[in-house]
């Protein structure tokens, strides 16, 4: 019995670490694309975008995401409750894009100015965030569930 729970933690490890590899091959695979086609002022852009989404990403959903994965660990939350935490998750992540967009749009000549991007860019940092936000809540409930295979793909 302790070696189907064995392999279970060995192979849910492998799809996790396989996953994660993928996913972090594909900026260098994309490396000779890049430099073949952009200027070195864009890499700067790239940078700069980069740096925006870690800004925001803080302030947007970063800590919701992480609230939710450790809530699942809570034994006296029924279904129902936690699903209604993972709404609300959702519906926080909602209010704070939307005031990080408010803020964003009204500001953004000036922090295009300052970042050295396209006023769409900065707007669509926020954007970038959402999703980003959005789709690491779906990640961290597969991974608190067990449920690598469907975390992988």
């Amino acid at each position: 019995m302790k070696t189907l729970k064995l392999k279970g933690f060995v192979g849910g490890a492998g799809i996790y670490l396989l996953s994660n590899i993928l996913n972090g091959v594909i900026p260098f695979m994309l490396l000779p694309i890049l430099t073949r086609y952009l200027a070195p002022s864009e890499y700067g852009e790239v940078a700069m975008f980069q740096t925006l989404l870690g800004a925001l990403g803080a302030f947007v959903g970063t800590v919701f995401v992480g609230a939710a994965s450790r809530k699942y660990y809570d034994s006296d939350i029924n279904k129902e409750e936690f699903a209604e935490f993972i709404g609300s998750c959702i519906q926080l992540i909602l209010i704070f894009a939307s005031l990080a967009f408010t803020v964003l749009f009204i500001f953004q000549d000036q922090l295009a100015i300052w970042l050295g991007l396209k006023p769409k860019y900065v707007l669509l940092a926020v954007v970038t965030c959402l999703s980003t936000a959005i789709i690491g809540l779906r990640l961290g409930q597969w991974q608190v569930q067990k449920q690598a295979v469907n975390y992988g793909v």
